[in-house]
């Protein structure tokens, strides 16, 4: 229980690194968390750290080996039950996205302006019709969000808007507060603007505390400002940027009745790594599971696709532009999960961890 305490410590300081969570090394598996639609990764690690503590405290090795098949049964059975049993989509019906990756115009051109980006995209569209169009994290750089809409880069996206009909997500960092540099999503109709703060920021490559940039010479750092300000979710959609998706209660709190999760980030700092990149995905498709709803990914230098409630990766592209199309019941009239209904609405593990200490500790004080 005391390593349970500090994987939800974990969950819920925001200088940390959560993806250590042991219930997250069962991400490699489609069937085995199908489970934490009612449990989530949390309840994951009990399970795992449970199991370890019966087979060291059990000495025949054949029930050592019937723990240990009783779990994975279980796991691997609720598994196939729920992807076997979904519902085949007979919708007609789609929306179509559009992806931009602005790896290959970056690498291209050295020196660019927020304007010559969107412009390039603007131009490239050519007045397609689309339903949603997605700029991954920090494609746009030092915006003042103050004067944003009076610029001329709002232009261009309120012209996009116009001439292909969508809505527009994307990814920048500058100044919403004064004196503190965001990481922002942006949604955009070319009316109406919504922006969300980034409120999970990567320790030290994003963020660095006050105290602690002297001593480290990290002199440029993201802020965490007043976030109640902006909302996390528009129209049934829940808004998220990179690193916030590792933790599973962030979202469960925050996944309210939406329909749609929407990730914008980006991947460079993996430096093309095959496992980390991997690793990145199969966290994603864990955050599906147990909310049960689908995840649409954005992002720069990655794999764009769109990952349904069962956590599989339905549709997938990559490239400078990419496009696909979803059946709209695929997303539309998502119930919530047990897990992010109850579990991580009532505290669920904290109440059980404190419990489950108090009653070790009373019993090693009555021996």
């Amino acid at each position: 229980p005391i390593y349970l305490l500090f994987e939800l410590a974990l969950e819920n300081v925001n200088f940390a690194f959560p993806w250590l969570t042991i219930g997250n090394s069962l991400s490699n598996s489609l069937l085995a968390p199908q489970l934490y639609e009612y449990i989530g990764s949390l309840g994951g690690s009990f399970i795992i750290l449970f199991t370890a503590y019966l087979i060291i405290l059990i000495n025949q090795y054949k029930y050592k080996l019937l723990i240990v098949s009783f779990v994975i049964g279980i796991f691997y059975s609720f598994g196939y039950y729920s992807i076997r049993n979904q519902k085949q989509s007979d919708q007609k019906q789609k929306f179509n996205y559009l992806f931009f990756d602005p790896n290959q115009y970056e690498t291209k051109n050295k020196y660019y302006s927020n304007n010559d980006i969107i412009y390039h995209v603007k131009k490239n569209i050519n007045n397609k019709k689309y339903d949603k169009i997605f700029i991954p994290e920090l494609t746009l750089k030092s915006i003042s969000f103050k004067n944003f809409e009076k610029s001329l880069l709002f232009d261009y996206i309120k012209e996009m808007c116009s001439n292909t009909n969508s809505k527009i997500y994307f990814g920048a960092s500058g100044v919403v507060q004064k004196g503190k540099l965001s990481n922002v999503f942006v949604c955009t109709d070319g009316i109406n603007t919504n922006l969300k703060l980034k409120e999970k920021l990567v320790p030290y490559s994003e963020y660095t505390p006050n105290f602690l940039r002297d001593i480290l010479n990290r002199n440029i750092s993201f802020d965490y400002a007043v976030n109640n300000l902006y909302p996390k979710s528009i129209n049934d959609e829940l808004f998220l940027i990179c690193y916030e998706v590792v933790y599973s209660s962030y979202i469960s709190k925050n996944i309210n009745n939406n329909n749609l999760i929407i990730l914008l980030t980006s991947e460079k700092f993996f430096n093309d790594s095959y496992f980390g990149m991997n690793q990145y995905n199969n966290l994603i498709r864990l955050r599906a599971i147990e909310n049960r709803k689908p995840i649409i990914k954005s992002s720069n230098a990655g794999d764009s696709f769109f990952v349904d409630k069962f956590g599989i990766i339905t549709k997938s592209c990559k490239g400078e532009f990419c496009t696909f199309s979803i059946d709209k019941n695929k997303i539309n009239n998502s119930n919530n999960s047990f897990y992010s209904n109850y579990i991580v609405k009532f505290s669920i593990y904290l109440y059980l961890n404190v419990l489950l200490i108090i009653f070790i500790f009373f019993k090693k004080w009555k021996k």
